[in-house]
């Protein structure tokens, strides 16, 4: 027996029990904006925003193919942890491989000269304890949050250590 409340919709009872029905539900307004109140409310969707720092920074200098796949990080980073779509998660984290490969390249094509590359390196170490440690794969969490912040401030100290002198 399918139990179903009915009382926030305008569709048959019939329709929500029906396996193979392609039924849309159609909730009103008010149900809809809390709903996306309470999924912007979470730490692991609104921390995202820390990457449009490194993203503003990598345009402003210049490096087109960093700040492009940036821009695809925070795309798909937001919408993996705003709809939990399972499948959002693999272009998350190939944005998320192809950033970090900039990242080398361009502390490797700042020579190790600043003092930016230290930063990354304890950036590095904290973002693993928080990703590993605090973590523990909990994705959805306030430590995936964290994480998102640590990573945004890499992303932005090895941008800093390409241009430095």
């Amino acid at each position: 027996m399918c139990k179903v409340n009915t009382s926030l919709t305008s569709v048959r009872k019939s329709d929500l029990c029906n396996p193979h029905s392609y039924l849309v539900v159609q909730f009103p307004r008010e149900h809809l904006a809390l709903r996306m109140l309470k999924r912007l409310s979470r730490p692991v969707v609104w921390s995202n925003i820390f990457y449009a720092v490194p993203l503003s920074t990598a345009i402003y200098r210049d490096l087109w193919p960093t700040a492009i796949s940036i821009g695809g990080l925070l795309l798909f980073s937001f919408a993996f942890h705003y709809s939990r779509e399972r499948k959002f998660v693999t272009p998350d984290v190939l944005a998320a491989g192809v950033v970090a490969m900039f990242c080398l390249a361009l502390l490797f094509s700042g020579g190790f000269r600043s003092g930016y590359v230290l930063i990354a390196v304890l950036l590095i170490v904290s973002g693993l304890y928080v990703r590993f440690w605090l973590e523990r794969g909990n994705r959805g969490g306030i430590a995936h949050g964290l994480w998102h912040i640590v990573a945004a401030t890499l992303v932005l100290s090895s941008i800093f250590s390409y241009g430095a002198v």
